[in-house]
């Protein structure tokens, strides 16, 4: 039996029921001794591993119905020892709702992962509306981009998404 040290430290904030703040801290400690029952492992493995974690998500409503508002993510990982490894994100996500049934909503996001000597990151950016029309239909329509830098190497990636849906209440559900 493998035993860890763990610590996990949150921190919550709530302030008028319209921004809600959480900041999480967790650490993580593997032995130097790593027990297998696999035979895909060697049961008698030395490792060392420890782990940092800190995440902090904030969302600031903007309306009392809470329709309308902006998300913040951000978070760190940070693997070292035998399997270093490092992870950056963040996103920004705004709502806005315009009318009942009009809704508009923006994103942008970053990812970098780090393992060894390749470096990876990504961003990724949208657009959005969406629109009721009556109780049956629903509308969306949305531009997208990503962009993907990989040691040197780009990838880039725009389109657009139009989607309509209908559904209709009947008396058989």
């Amino acid at each position: 039996q493998t035993t860890y040290n763990v610590l996990d430290y949150p921190v919550r904030h709530k302030l008028r029921n319209r921004i809600f703040t959480e900041l999480r801290y967790r650490f993580l400690a593997s032995p130097p001794q790593f027990n297998s029952q696999s035979r895909l492992f060697d049961p008698n493995r030395t490792t060392d591993l420890q782990s940092h974690d800190v995440s902090l998500n904030n969302t600031i409503y903007f309306d009392g119905d809470r329709g309308s508002y902006l998300n913040s993510t951000a978070r760190y990982f940070q693997q070292t020892g035998t399997q270093a490894f490092e992870n950056t994100n963040w996103q920004e996500r705004l709502n806005l709702r315009h009318t009942p049934d009009l809704s508009t909503y923006y994103l942008i996001n970053m990812l970098e992962n780090k393992v060894k000597q390749n470096d990876v990151k990504t961003w990724r950016a949208e657009a959005g509306i969406e629109y009721q029309l009556f109780n049956s239909l629903h509308t969306h329509l949305d531009a997208h981009g990503r962009w993907v830098d990989f040691g040197g190497s780009t990838e880039d990636q725009t389109g657009a998404t139009a989607r309509f849906s209908y559904r209709k209440k009947t008396g058989w559900g």
